[in-house]
């Protein structure tokens, strides 16, 4: 059965609804970007700024500001790279290992009280179809990028304006 456009719509008002709560965890203490840097680094041991930048699809200088925070905090490591005595490596500490774990664990403890009662299948399902649309999205982003992200935003505005209901 192939998937019609009610239901289409249903899905992207319900992943903007989940985009929000998932924003919202901030709120509560679950940083995603930080444990996104920290296991970005921790997974491939030293890397630039500009990779976790590219990797999360934000601008650089917002990383950097970040990282210069999580340096501070003493979670990261900064060494010059003996490839460029110009670039910085970052690379994980082992209070960053604990911090990352730590983040995991609340995530996961929040996960089990918001869906531990689902059955298993249920959690296995929403697990392989989430993994499945994250890359199905990384696909997409691929194959469509943007260079300009406040230009694109400001066509989409301009299109609501010109569009006729």
């Amino acid at each position: 059965m192939n998937a019609n456009k009610e239901m289409m719509k249903e899905l992207a008002l319900t992943m903007l609804t989940v985009a929000h709560e998932i924003k919202d965890l901030q709120s509560r203490g679950i940083d995603q970007v930080t444990a996104l840097i920290l296991d970005y680094c921790h997974t491939h041991e030293a890397v630039r700024a500009s990779d976790i930048a590219a990797v999360l699809e934000v601008n650089p200088s917002s990383i950097t500001r970040r990282i210069q925070a999580l340096e501070q905090d003493g979670v990261i490591r900064l060494t010059k790279d003996p490839a460029d005595q110009r670039s910085v490596l970052i690379s994980v500490t082992s209070d960053g290992k604990r911090l990352l774990d730590t983040l995991t664990e609340q995530a996961t403890h929040l996960f089990s009280s918001i869906i531990g009662h689902w059955d298993a299948d249920d959690i296995q399902d929403i697990t392989n179809l989430m993994s499945r649309f994250s890359n199905e999205l990384t696909s997409w982003k691929a194959k469509y990028p943007i260079s300009d992200k406040k230009a694109h935003r400001r066509k989409i505005i301009q299109s609501w304006k010109t569009e006729k209901p």
